[in-house]
């Protein structure tokens, strides 16, 4: 089980945790303005780090091959397909996550 989830990592991890980050940045302003903590780039930063981690899992995912698989000669190619687009979707949201970790540094949604 753990061999055929493991490339796909980078496409459930990364994205899921950019949405959690987004509806916490709703969320965590208001206990963040009154006790003037940047809770807010914990999530976001922590996030970048799992999401780095997604996508070297993915890019690092073992083959799943099996003697008598019918479709043996064609699981390399699309398997790494798989795991070259999770790898590089999870860094797209990593980059992602790093950027609204920074802007909640800058920015203390304190404002308005």
């Amino acid at each position: 089980m753990r061999l055929n989830v493991l490339p796909y990592a980078g496409l459930i991890v990364g994205p899921a945790w950019w949405a959690l980050d987004t509806q916490l940045g709703q969320i965590l302003p208001y206990p963040s303005c009154s006790t003037s903590l940047p809770l807010l780039a914990l999530p976001a930063f922590l996030g970048m780090l799992v999401a780095f981690a997604a996508a070297v899992a993915s890019f690092k995912a073992p083959e799943p091959m099996t003697e008598g698989d019918r479709r043996a000669a064609q699981a390399p190619r699309s398997l790494d397909f798989i795991r070259l687009l999770a790898g590089m979707t999870s860094l797209v949201f990593a980059f992602a996550l790093l950027l609204q970790g920074t802007a909640t540094l800058v920015l203390s949604g304190c404002e308005r």
